[in-house]
């Protein structure tokens, strides 16, 4: 019984470990890149700028639906298409 206790320690232990690795391994990937950042700015705003610009994520730009020209369509589409009408009369 003794054994197992020991073992359920060991292995607390070894995942606690683990995790500090990792959050230590994280924190000098953000200290690497404010030295890189302080390293290529000449000034203190551009640093700033360099570590704003890390910050920021990618965003995703929606698919724009094919363009109609509207002299192409005849009137109950045109009303439809503008005005969202399904009959073509408001």
């Amino acid at each position: 019984m003794i054994e197992l206790i020991a073992i359920g320690i060991l292995g607390v232990t070894n995942v606690a470990l683990l995790a500090g690795l990792y959050y230590l391994n994280k924190e000098m990937t953000k200290e690497r890149a404010k030295y890189v950042n302080a390293l290529i700015a000449k000034n203190a705003f551009e640093m700033k700028d360099l570590e704003l610009t890390d910050k920021v994520d990618t965003i995703e730009v929606p698919e724009v639906p094919e363009m109609t020209s509207l002299s192409d369509l005849d009137d109950a589409e045109f009303s439809k298409a503008v005005l969202g009408d399904e009959d073509g009369f408001s």
